[in-house]
């Protein structure tokens, strides 16, 4: 009887306790896929996450680029164009000096004055020139560019660019001079004083 009231309770215990080992079981199962689930949704959110930086970046490089070309397009269109007004202005000067000269006034020193001009004037061409091979340059950089690298490079463009500036406004003080010495005044009184006055 005791025995098999022994054998009775250990029946019954297995069959009660069979149900809750076997859930403990399926939530020990569930508890390692879903854990296995968290880490791979944070290894895919980590991904897109890096992914997302890196497209972001490379927009942004490619706005700086495009915003520095545009930049430097307008700054040699408009050197350019001060360039081609002072070779104009050259242009004017030297058919004032031709007609001068058939008037008989000395125009020596405007004429060495517009020498030294047309140099400057080329030597400003020339430092645009060095502007557009860098703006090619620049705009050749490839998409995996590095802003810091485009900063370099601005950098460099920059300082040709202060440099065309330079030239061009030594060029616009050269054609200044010309038209100084240019002057009737001036040109009336250097002529009365080197022509003797008959006594």
């Amino acid at each position: 009887m005791k025995t098999t009231k022994y054998l009775f309770v250990t029946i019954l215990s297995i069959m009660l306790l069979s149900p809750v080992l076997t859930l403990a079981q399926t939530l020990s199962n569930n508890k390692n896929t879903l854990q296995e689930k968290i880490s791979e949704e944070m290894k895919q959110k980590k991904e897109n996450a890096t992914n997302s930086i890196e497209t972001k970046t490379q927009n942004i490089t490619y706005k700086v680029k495009e915003r520095a070309n545009q930049f430097m397009q307008i700054i040699k269109l408009r050197f350019d164009a001060a360039v081609n007004r002072l070779d104009g202005l050259a242009s004017r000067i030297e058919s004032r000096i031709e007609k001068m000269k058939a008037e008989n006034i000395n125009t020596k020193e405007a004429e060495a004055l517009l020498v030294t001009t047309k140099e400057k004037i080329e030597t400003a061409k020339e430092s645009i020139s060095l502007i557009t091979v860098s703006t090619k340059e620049f705009a050749s950089t490839t998409a995996s560019t590095t802003i810091d690298s485009i900063k370099e490079a601005f950098v460099t463009t920059k300082n040709q660019i202060e440099n065309a500036k330079q030239s061009l406004k030594e060029a616009q003080a050269a054609l200044v001079d010309v038209v100084n010495s240019l002057k009737p005044g001036d040109n009336k009184m250097k002529q009365a004083s080197t022509t003797p006055t008959p006594e």
